[in-house]
C-alpha cells in the first residue's frame, strides 16, 4: 500500500510570513521599536536630571531624617514605629505618602458613608451599640437622627447599660425621646447585686430601611475616629452590607429590642419569607421563625 506524503496538510500562514524581514515589519517589530523609544526617553530624562541628582539625593536624605524624627516622637507603639521606620528609610517618598494616608481621617471617611446612608433613610433607622458617648461622632449622627425622626422616620437607639458608668446619664433615653427618638438601655445599672450584670450587649449595628447595614468594631465615640486620643491611634474594622444579609441584622435588632415585650414587631419590618434565614443563639425573639444554628 502506498502512502502519499506530498501534502503538507493544513497551513494558516502564507509563504513569506516567517523570517527576520517579516518580523521587522510585523507587530513584534512595532513592539520592539516602541520599547526602544521608551528606553531612549527614560535614558534622556535620567541624563537631564543627572545634574540635579545631588540635590535630589540631599533633599531625600533630609526628608528621611525629618520623617524618622517625626516617627520617633509620635504616639505610635514601638512595633508600629519600627515598621514605619524601615518602610520610610527604604522608600522615603512613597513610604511617607503611605504613612500619611493610613494616618489620615479614615474614621471620618467611614463616618461620611454612614452620614450619606442615614440621609437617605425613609422608613426606619435602628442603632444598637455597646458604647455611645457625646462628641463629634455621635453629635453628627444624632443631628441626622433628630431630623429624620421629625420627618416621620422610625428611629430607635439601643446601647449597653454600662454607658451609665462613664459616658451617658441615666435619663439619656428620656432626652432622646424629646427628639422623637425611641431609646432603650440593655441591662441598665440597678442598685441590686446580680449576675445579670455579666450579660452585656457588645453589638455595633446600624440598620437603615432593611436594605443597608453597618457592622464591625467601631462604637459611637470620638476615640474610634481618632478625634480624641485615649489609647493611641485607633484602627478598627467596619463593613457596610447591602441586600438580603441586612434582613438578619434587622431581625437581630428587633429581637433585642423586643426583650420583655409581647409584640416584637417583626411583621412590621420583616417579611415572612426572611425569618427562616435568621441565625440566633438567644432564647427569646421573633415569633414563629425557624432558627438555624451554625
Amino acid at each position: 500500500m502506498k502512502t502519499h506524503l506530498d501534502s503538507n496538510g493544513l497551513s494558516l500562514l502564507k509563504k513569506g510570513q516567517k523570517g527576520l524581514v517579516h518580523a521587522v515589519f510585523s507587530r513584534l517589530g512595532l513592539i520592539v521599536l516602541l520599547f526602544a523609544l521608551q528606553l531612549m526617553v527614560l535614558f534622556s530624562m535620567f541624563r537631564w536630571f543627572e545634574e540635579f541628582l545631588p540635590h535630589i539625593l540631599g533633599g531625600t536624605a533630609l526628608f528621611t531624617a525629618f520623617m524618622v524624627l517625626y516617627l520617633l516622637n509620635g504616639r505610635l507603639d514601638p512595633t508600629a514605629k519600627l515598621t514605619w521606620l524601615i518602610v520610610i528609610m527604604l522608600l522615603p517618598v512613597f513610604g511617607a505618602l503611605l504613612y500619611w494616608y493610613t494616618q489620615s481621617d479614615i474614621g471620618h471617611r467611614a463616618l461620611k458613608e454612614r452620614f450619606r446612608q442615614l440621609e437617605q433613610a425613609r422608613q426606619f433607622i435602628f442603632l444598637e451599640y455597646f458604647i455611645v458617648d457625646e462628641g463629634l461622632m455621635w453629635g453628627r449622627i444624632l443631628e441626622i437622627l433628630a431630623r429624620k425622626a421629625a420627618e416621620g422616620v422610625d428611629v430607635r437607639v439601643m446601647y449597653d447599660g454600662t454607658c451609665e458608668f462613664s459616658t451617658l446619664p441615666h435619663d439619656y433615653p428620656k432626652r432622646l425621646k424629646q427628639l422623637g427618638i425611641a431609646c432603650k438601655m440593655f441591662a441598665p445599672v440597678t442598685s441590686f447585686v446580680s449576675t445579670h450584670y455579666n450579660y452585656r450587649d457588645h453589638r455595633k449595628i446600624l440598620v437603615i430601611d432593611g436594605h443597608t447595614a453597618f457592622n464591625g468594631g467601631v462604637n459611637l465615640a470620638d476615640e474610634y475616629i481618632n478625634h480624641i486620643i485615649k489609647f493611641g491611634h485607633w484602627k478598627d474594622t467596619a463593613v457596610m452590607l447591602k441586600g438580603e444579609a441586612v434582613k438578619s441584622f434587622t431581625l437581630m435588632f428587633l429581637q433585642m429590642w423586643g426583650l420583655g415585650e409581647k409584640d416584637p414587631e417583626v411583621d412590621r419590618f420583616c417579611p415572612e419569607n426572611h425569618r427562616a434565614a435568621y441565625v440566633t443563639g438567644m432564647r427569646r425573639g421573633c415569633r414563629h421563625e425557624r432558627r438555624t444554628e451554625l
